[in-house]
């Protein structure tokens, strides 16, 4: 079954449901709900269903260059037969349709398709015939200048249910059962085939091999076309649905059903199908619509011996022939149901086929005269390419039978005779099975079926001589005694015919033997029609009672026969034929009396006495019957019963008041144990008294409604007495009934309502102990009492109680509306149930307040009541059924329309008894705040006002009775914290919750400090709670950010359960990113809040800690953290663990845990020491823009990670798609208020504290590495700027940066690499430094491998001090590799090659040279003489980069391969000409003042480099280089 709601419908209509009460929304619910248990797996229509199939045509793909005609037709693949009338499309060359208004817009509906076939049988079958001129071979060149209507192709298949065979898509059949079973889907694709000539099979059976073929899955070789559109399938009352679904078939064409012959199977005559025929006439006689049509299908032709010499193209054309001027009779013939009238049809060609087969069908509109002298011709025609067209010849069929009746449906095999101008018929007779003897081997024929379809021409005999009785007088009697040879197919459409020449003989024959024989016949003929009747019975006897009856003396006759039917019975003839003709005594008595009535005129001046006397005798008769004790009367008591308001109907035009009639019968029910069906159809009669409003209107002053209601209660008791449990249909058929409850008097009302509620008790009671279906009976009767209450109806039954009773009583209307909140008693599906039940619930709910409010407040308070008010109020407005912003558009207004939001309400009734309440309202407090933050939380901005009112006012009601409210604030977070990760509350609520709760704070003059803090505690919760609710799956690094907010959060409130359960959650999601030595850090956030204590701990839920002491809950974090560390590689962490484990066993003396742990340290030192340690990067990522969370909008943070900055910034445009990337050089601020995201991402340098061991030579390099990464919390980041104006004269200045850009544009077209080049300096001289220096919250490495930038510090540089920056960075660039490589094996020195290579040999920021130009020159200290310290430190910098270079040189030496040899050895070159260069440039510091200091300073430096240098190269084989400079 499908997630869907289900539409209320009443003859498969949909309902106004605003009109119907609860009742009979479940009859119809129900009554639903049974036809689909009663379905098969198999897709069947059963006879007495209706089926319509609406298809729309929408385009036509093809490549046909020709004007065309599409044929739409049912077809019944089991008895290779098509069952409609066709719908033609024409079509011009370009595939669109000659009438423009139906581009696009092709309608036409298949109506009433035949239930007794199958759907899986049957197919939608599209043949396509384009108009074309004859041509010769397959070439063009010879071609006629006609055009003629030849076969193209066929669809019968669809693209929508496609099944895989040898991995190509094959479409399935389009079967009626294949659209029925897609109903859902409306599109129709489909893939049609181009016939070819030299098919074997002819196209008059194409569609029989295509569908053969693709049912079974052979493929098929041929071209294909396509046709789209839509499809749509509706059942039910055809008439009902054109006024329901104005829009769609208000331009749709019907295309009824017709059962056509089937030509190899002539005993088609004795199925059932022929009565559907016959039925849809009789709708058609009903409606007052005459119909004459003939449809004539030309089969095959067969040429004779003489004319097989030669191929031809044969064209068969049919026209409708007077005899007496020999010319055709126009507009007599057409090709479907919209199709034009005509004078003559044409069939299609078959190219060179001499016996050609076509099965092709027209439509022939019969005349209205002279019917005699008309036949049918068929014109045989070849049509040459060359327009040497040849007549073959000619066949005639007579209209008219020499009887007088029209042709007999059935096949012709007619003689081709040559056309002389005469008319030569042969004998009419039906096509035997073989070749008649008549005709000779030479003769050329043609075969043809013919299917009438009139209200007014027959084809029989008898009816024909029976309803022109007066003038064949002598012929009567033959005819009355075959009448039951008349076929029913054909009695049924001249019904009315029949009826009124039978009642003409009745009345007016002489012969009393021909009376007899005629009411004979009559009564035969009534009970064909009512067996055959698709209305119960009843409507077309009805009909013909009001239209067609004509007056005659007949009725008398009637009436005495239903006078000796009733005697019969009575007297105990209890045979089939008696049965049978006393069920039509309600249908002959209508016959009789409507005769009378019209022989009178429509008075009853002299036959009134006479009809009343007859009605009353037949009345007393029934009575008679129905007192009668006698168990094998019982179905004919039920009879009576079920037809009783037929005959009351009837007598009523006799009598002028029929009330007498209806309170007799009344009198006659008697309350003893009957029949079932007795009892059914004693209840039935009862609801449709009740349901008459002419009864009703002086009903209750004539005793009829409290007799009824006297009736129903005693039936009730008795079936209850018999623990007869289906007592509950009862009150249900009754609560449906709104004409006899909704009357103006209200103490009429209120009686009613009164003893439907005594009534229905004690069934509820007995119902609840049996199954639920039996169980939701009841609670709808229950409900439905209710629903009938006016105003105070439930409040003044409840005030006649005692006050026990009226808790009683509220009490089992609690219980009813929580099993029906529950979603417990009515399917899923049936919403609009559901929904009318609430709106009966808050109506109560009203009532109920009332009696609460007297009768258990105060001093008489009952905390069930109260507490179960709430519980089913809330449970209301939290009910899936009135969650109206979930629903879909169509479906959320039309429940605003039914019923408007209820959920406000019941709020403002919620908030109204809460203020009731009273004292009484701490009974209710903590546990009502859970229910009341829920309710708050419904997106609906008057709701939640409301509810955050009372929340206030709960708050301020627990501060004044306790001075405090922590303990309700730290319940309402909680709660709050479930609420919202369960997936309620939004902003928006956040921001109204700080708005009112501000207000209303203010106006308050209690609440100042206590009030600030609970709602800054709220908003806050709720802000993290949504940021990590909103990114927890689409986005790891948010979720982290999230739930370390929540953790901090918690920490800070001392909420110790959620801090754990939120760290926890942070641990398990760090473990599953492998972030180790974060997921350690976690542990320790916790094991230091944890003492060396035996106190003992709780289990923390949907965690891993169990119940311990703290002491061991802190070891064993301490442990998990060590080992953490030690999988993250971060040594010196775990080293710093096992400190503090080391440190605790020692001062316990736990030697044993002491040598385990000590192993440990020394084991993790080891590794520390043999493994290669790798620095991570660290880059300042600012995060600007409102797009972003609340959490990181327009913050900055530092990351730490081991990627390269091309990587780390596609990573965060990972996390972040709809960011834009910020150039570093853009100031922020001006993006914090855009709507959009902009990151911006720097590298940062961490700022080491200085320590002598990171320059002692004693400490490992690992050891080194190790400490650098650990206790990070300052970085530094440089923005470089312009100053001034750059040197016009410096060439490489101006230009190369710029053509570098260019070329790595010109093959880079990324927007990373935009970004990147953002980096890159345009000059040496002219450019400054800005540096930052920033400060996190936390030290790396920590929980995360992000922290917040806390403060930040900023310093610029002049170009001078900018060079002196560049250089210092750059050596410590260099020292950190080369630090990396020296004594290690197995390495890579491709890295170290390239930062070489790019100082040497492609120097930095202009070269080492630029630098010298610019300021190590004697021009420039002129000038700027107070930087002369600034140009002599720049100087010794220099000296230091090539030292650190030489050092770098020698290492790479060590490691170099024979490929790179000459690559060292060209930089080695380039090197010694730096330093060079250098020396010589510098000599001129030395006079300079102030410079002296510094050089000697370098000088000291230089002895220790090279006494380092000299300890690490201890490999024999290394080249001696120079250290002097």
């Amino acid at each position: 079954k499908l997630d869907t709601d289900i539409i209320p419908r009443e003859n498969n209509l949909p309902v106004d449901m605003e009109n119907l009460n609860l009742a009979q929304l479940y009859t119809l619910y129900h009554d639903d709900l049974s036809k689909e248990d009663k379905n098969t797996e198999q897709v069947t229509c059963e006879r007495q269903d209706h089926l319509h199939l609406l298809l729309t045509l929408e385009s036509f793909q093809w490549e046909l260059k020709d004007s065309s005609e599409v044929i739409a037709r049912l077809y019944d693949a089991e008895n290779n037969r098509f069952l409609s009338d066709s719908y033609v499309v024409h079509l011009t060359e370009n595939a669109v349709p000659q009438d423009p208004s139906k581009i696009g817009a092709i309608s036409f509906i298949f109506a009433d398709i035949n239930r007794a076939i199958s759907v899986n049988d049957l197919y939608v079958v599209f043949r396509i015939i384009r108009k074309a001129p004859i041509v010769r071979g397959r070439t063009a060149t010879v071609r006629s200048k006609f055009f003629y209507r030849r076969a193209y192709g066929c669809a019968a298949v669809s693209r929508s249910t496609a099944i895989e065979s040898n991995s190509i898509s094959q479409p399935l059949v389009c079967s009626v059962a294949t659209i029925l079973a897609n109903r859902n889907s409306d599109q129709l694709d489909l893939i049609g085939y181009i016939y070819e000539i030299k098919d074997r099979d002819q196209f008059a059976n194409y569609h029989k091999l295509l569908i053969e073929k693709l049912t079974k899955s052979v493929p098929i070789i041929a071209e294909t076309f396509r046709l789209l559109g839509t499809q749509r399938i509706f059942t039910g009352n055809f008439n009902e649905l054109k006024k329901h679904y104005r829009l769609e078939f208000s331009d749709a064409k019907i295309i009824p059903s017709i059962d056509y012959l089937d030509w190899k199977r002539p005993a088609f005559f004795d199925s059932p199908l022929i009565f559907i025929v016959a039925l849809y006439v009789m709708v058609y006689l009903i409606q007052g619509l005459p119909i004459n049509e003939l449809f004539i299908t030309v089969i095959k032709t067969e040429t004779g011996s003489r004319d097989r010499t030669s191929e031809n193209n044969i064209e068969v054309i049919a026209s409708l022939i007077s005899k007496p001027t020999k010319q055709p009779l126009p507009g007599c013939f057409t090709q479907g149901v919209n199709a034009e009238r005509v004078t003559t049809l044409s069939t299609y060609i078959n190219y060179h086929d001499n016996n050609p087969e076509w099965m092709e069908t027209f439509k022939m509109i019969i005349p209205d005269t002279e019917l005699e002298s008309y036949y049918i011709k068929f014109d045989l025609q070849h049509r040459s390419s060359r327009d040497k067209d040849q007549q073959l010849g000619a066949s005639y069929l007579k209209l008219l039978k020499p009887n007088g009746t029209i042709l007999n449906d059935g096949i012709y095999l007619l003689k081709v005779h040559k056309d002389k101008g005469e008319i030569v018929s042969d004998e009419m007779t039906a096509a035997p099975k073989v070749r008649r003897a008549s005709f000779v081997a030479r003769d050329n024929t043609i075969s043809v079926s013919v299917q009438l379809r009139s209200s007014q021409i027959t084809q029989d005999v008898n009816l024909l001589r029976l309803f022109n009785w007066r003038s064949e007088c002598s012929a009567l009697e033959t005819t009355l005694e075959t009448f039951s040879r008349i076929k029913e197919a054909e009695l049924l459409k001249f019904a009315s015919k029949v009826l009124n020449s039978l009642l003409e003989i009745i009345s007016d024959s002489k012969n009393n033997h021909l009376t007899a024989r005629a009411m004979e016949a009559l009564i035969g003929s009534i009970r064909i029609i009512q067996k055959n009747d698709k209305e119960g019975n009843t409507k077309y006897l009805n009909v013909y009672s009001k239209r067609y009856l004509k007056a005659n003396n007949g009725w008398k006759y009637l009436v005495n026969y239903i006078m000796k039917r009733l005697e019969l019975i009575i007297n105990g003839d209890l045979s089939a034929d008696s049965i049978d003709d006393f069920k039509m005594v309600p249908s002959i008595l209508r016959l009789a009396v409507s005769s009378s009535m019209k022989q009178s005129g429509d008075s009853l001046e002299g036959n009134t006495s006479i009809l009343r006397n007859y009605c009353s005798d037949i009345l007393k008769k029934l009575y008679t019957l129905y007192e009668t004790d006698n168990k094998d009367l019982n179905k004919l008591k039920a009879f009576i019963l079920s037809r009783y308001m037929e005959i009351y109907q009837t007598c009523k035009l006799v009598y002028g008041d029929g009330t007498e009639l209806i309170s007799t019968m009344l009198d006659k029910i008697d309350n003893k144990p009957l029949d079932a069906e007795v009892a059914q159809e004693k209840l039935k009669l009862i609801k449709a008294i009740l349901s008459d409003r002419d009864l009703l209107r002086h009903g209750y002053e004539t005793r009829i409604v409290p007799e009824c209601l006297g009736k129903i209660h005693k039936h009730i008791q008795l079936c209850l007495e018999e623990e007869s449990y289906n007592v509950l249909e009862i009150p249900i058929i009754l609560l449906q009934l709104t004409a006899f409850i909704n009357t103006p008097d209200e103490s009429h009302h209120y009686h009613v309502f009164s003893q439907l509620q005594e009534s229905v008790t004690a069934a509820i009671t007995k119902a609840s102990s049996v199954e639920t279906k039996e169980y939701t009976k009841a609670i709808v009767i229950f409900l439905g009492t209710l629903q009938l209450s006016r105003h105070d109806d439930i409040f003044l039954y409840l005030n006649f109680k005692k006050p026990d009773d009226i808790k009683e009583r509220i009490v089992l209307l609690f219980m009813a509306f929580k099993l029906i909140l529950e979603d417990k008693i009515f399917p899923k599906e049936w919403f609009y149930l559901k929904l009318s039940a609430f709106k009966i619930i808050l109506r109560s709910l009203r009532s109920i307040a009332k009696a609460m409010i007297r009768y258990f407040l105060a001093d008489n308070y009952n905390h069930q009541i109260w507490d179960s008010y709430f519980f089913i109020a809330s449970s209301m407005m939290l009910s899936n059924t009135l969650q109206l912003e979930s629903f879909p558009a169509n479906k959320r207004n039309k429940t605003l329309k039914i019923s408007g939001d209820l959920r406000i309400d019941i709020a403002k009734q919620i908030a109204d008894m809460w203020e009731l309440l009273g004292e009484d309202r701490e009974k209710h407090i903590p546990d009502i705040m859970r229910t009341i933050l829920e309710l708050s939380m419904i997106p609906v901005i008057e709701v939640r006002r409301i509810m955050m009112t009372v929340i206030f006012n709960i708050v301020l009601f627990e501060f004044n009775r306790n001075h405090n409210i922590r303990e309700m604030e730290i319940f309402a977070l909680d709660k709050t914290h479930e609420l919202i990760n369960s997936g309620k509350g939004d902003h928006n609520y956040r921001e109204m919750f700080y708005d009112m709760f501000t207000n209303m704070l203010l106006n308050s003059n209690y609440l100042a400090e206590h009030g600030r803090q609970f709602i800054n505690n709220m908003t806050e919760l709720i802000d993290k709670l949504l940021d990590y609710r909103s990114f927890h799956v689409e986005n790891q690094d948010v979720k982290i950010r999230c739930l370390r907010s929540l953790i901090e959060f918690y920490y800070n409130i001392s909420h110790e359960e959620l801090y754990i359960r939120y760290l926890n959650k942070f641990y398990q999601e760090q473990l599953r990113i492998e972030n180790f030595v974060e997921a350690g850090y976690t542990l320790l956030h916790y094991a230091r809040r944890l003492m060396w204590s035996s106190c003992w701990l709780n289990e923390v839920k949907d965690t891993n800690f169990k119940a311990e002491s703290e002491e061991q809950r802190k070891e064993k974090m301490n442990k998990m953290a060590v080992d953490l560390f030690v999988r993250g590689e971060s040594w010196e962490s775990a080293m710093s663990t096992c400190k503090d484990l080391i440190q605790r066993y020692e001062n316990e003396l736990d030697m044993r845990k002491l040598s385990g742990i000590l192993k440990k340290y020394a084991d993790i030192v080891d590794k520390m020491l043999t493994s290669q340690v790798v620095l991570p990067h660290y880059y300042h990522v600012g995060f600007y823009g409102q797009g972003f969370p609340k959490l990181i909008q327009n913050k900055t943070y530092i990351y730490s990670t081991f990627q390269v900055i091309t990587e780390f910034c596609n990573v965060m445009q990972i996390y972040f798609p709809k960011a834009q990337l910020l150039p570093v050089r853009n100031d922020p601020s001006n993006y914090y208020h855009d709507d959009a995201q902009y990151i911006q991402i720097m590298p940062a340098r961490p700022v080491y504290e200085s320590k002598d061991y990171l320059s002692s030579s004693k400490v490992e390099n690992s050891v080194k590495r190790c400490l650098k990464r650990s206790g990070i919390d300052t970085f530094e980041k440089s923005v470089t700027v312009q100053i001034g104006k750059p040197d016009p004269n410096n060439e490489f200045k101006n230009t190369s940066t710029r053509i570098f850009k260019r070329q790595i544009l010109r093959y880079f077209q990324l927007p990373i690499i935009y970004y990147l080049l953002s980096f890159v300096p345009a000059t040496a001289t002219s450019l400054g430094l800005i540096k930052y220096r920033l400060k996190t919250e936390k030290s790396f490495p920590g929980m995360q491998l992000w922290f917040e930038v806390v403060d930040v510090e900023k310093k610029k540089l002049l170009p001078l001090q900018h060079a002196v920056e560049s250089l210092n960075e750059k050596i410590e660039n260099l020292e950190e590799l080369i630090l990396g490589l020296e004594n290690s094996v197995n390495v890579n020195i491709e890295r170290l090659t390239r930062e070489l290579q790019g100082t040497i040999i492609a120097p930095i920021n202009g070269g080492l040279g630029k630098y010298q130009e610019a300021f190590i020159c004697e021009d420039y200290l002129k000038i700027h003489l107070e930087d002369a310290d600034i140009v002599a430190e720049l100087f010794v910098t220099l000296l230091k980069l090539l030292m650190v270079m030489e050092n770098g040189l020698m290492v790479q030496q060590r490691l170099v391969t024979d490929q790179m040899k000459p690559l060292h050895d060209k930089m080695w070159e380039s090197f010694q000409r730096l330093r060079a260069d250098l020396e010589k440039k510098g000599e001129f510091l030395t006079a300079v003042p102030g410079c002296d200091a510094i050089l000697q300073d370098f000088k000291s430096w230089a002895k220790d480099m090279s006494t380092r240098r000299k300890l690490s190269l201890q490999q024999p084989l290394m080249r001696k280089f120079s250290t002097e400079l």
